[in-house]
């Protein structure tokens, strides 16, 4: 097993390896390229010629620094260089996303219905995709994937997360049959706009780049409109990220995609500065009476949910005034998290929840989309 995800790891990494000579290849061949850089985005870059459109993902995972890229628009035979390169064709009709949060994207583009499967697709949250789910209409999948299954569903894009775990690798078994898998490894940004400007990567896989950029730019003039009211508050709210594992509290980095959803909220992130992936239960309780409001964005539904994973958090509450929300409050019955899944497309609304959770005078008034109090 072990030499199987060795060689699965190779031949991906050596796959990765011609994307960066193909990029030098294409601009020594095509000087006047254009090159778009997305906004906020850091982990992809689109260049286009009058002859094909070219898709450059610079990190599939953490520690990746090759990255792989595709053809748009154009099939093997047009083009004399970069053969190994992978060619998807961008009129597709049947779409098998295999993660949630590429649901929310497609439906953010009205493309839904070109959804044909789904692995589990309990876990899924949004409306237009669960009346189509209801009806049949979206194959469930069975997970760990099952290549054969997948295929018979002839699909024209395949849109998959990646990652450098053995268990993720299996998803080259489905590459050797198939070359119409795209990785969106979207998790790597660290700004909240980033993460939602990969629709617009999406919009060029799919043919709806006009329309994924109106989406995009509405999301970003509403997100601006709310920074700018709040993030230089006077009062800042101190804020608690995480929760305790084994031990250690494990929270995102100062620079994380939360981090930066709080600090633009006019919030502070009280660990910030702190070595959160080697930090002790005992240092966050030395802090605990400076914290307004602790959101562990767990699947807690309730306080007894939090007592019944650890006692030790009464040691957190005791003596304190802060307050628990928690991102839970869309979770379907499956526990599919809608906050991230529609979340990750529109951080404008989750940042109009933090607002509101970190300003308003009246609790009983509150208005929320995903976090509720616990």
């Amino acid at each position: 097993m072990r030499i199987l995800v060795l060689m699965a790891f190779l031949i991906l990494t050596i796959q990765s390896s011609f994307s960066g000579e193909c990029l030098t290849e294409l601009k020594k061949t095509y000087p006047s390229m254009e090159e778009i850089s997305p906004s906020y985005a850091k982990n992809f870059k689109i260049y286009k010629t009058n002859k094909f459109t070219y898709i450059k993902i610079k990190k599939l995972w953490i520690g990746d620094n090759v990255g792989k890229g595709y053809f748009l628009k154009s099939k093997p035979n047009q083009l004399n260089h970069c053969k190994l390169q992978k060619h998807l064709k961008t009129n597709v009709e049947k779409i098998i996303p295999l993660s949630t949060t590429y649901v929310a994207f497609l439906e953010a583009l009205k493309l839904e219905k070109k959804i044909v499967g789904f692995p589990k697709t309990n876990y899924i949250n949004s409306k237009r995709t669960r009346i189509l789910v209801k009806k049949q209409k979206i194959k469930n999948l069975k997970f760990p994937l099952n290549p054969e299954e997948l295929i018979s569903l002839k699909p024209d894009l395949i849109i998959s997360y990646s990652s450098s775990a053995p268990e993720v690798l299996g998803l080259e078994k489905i590459e050797k049959i198939t070359k119409k898998i795209i990785y969106f490894p979207e998790y790597l940004e660290d700004h909240p706009l980033g993460r939602a400007e990969w629709i617009i990567l999406l919009g060029y896989l799919t043919d709806h780049i006009s329309e994924s950029k109106i989406f995009f730019n509405d999301v970003r003039t509403k997100y601006l409109k709310l920074r700018k009211n709040f993030e230089k508050s006077e009062f800042k709210r101190k804020v608690l990220l995480g929760k305790k594992q084994d031990g250690n509290w494990i929270a995102p980095s100062s620079n994380s995609y939360l981090s930066r959803l709080v600090e633009d909220a006019g919030g502070i992130n009280i660990l910030k500065g702190s070595k959160v992936n080697n930090l002790k239960f005992e240092e966050v309780l030395k802090k605990k009476r400076l914290v307004d409001f602790w959101l562990p964005h767990t699947a807690w539904k309730n306080r007894n949910d939090i007592l019944n994973e650890d006692k030790k958090y009464n040691l957190l509450f005791s003596n304190t005034n802060m307050k628990v929300y928690n991102s839970t409050r869309k979770n379907n019955a499956n526990s599919g998290f809608d906050f991230w899944e529609t979340g990750l497309s529109r951080p404008d609304l989750i940042l109009k929840d933090l607002i509101t959770i970190f300003n308003h005078k009246y609790e009983k008034d509150l208005v929320l989309r995903w976090y509720k109090k616990l």
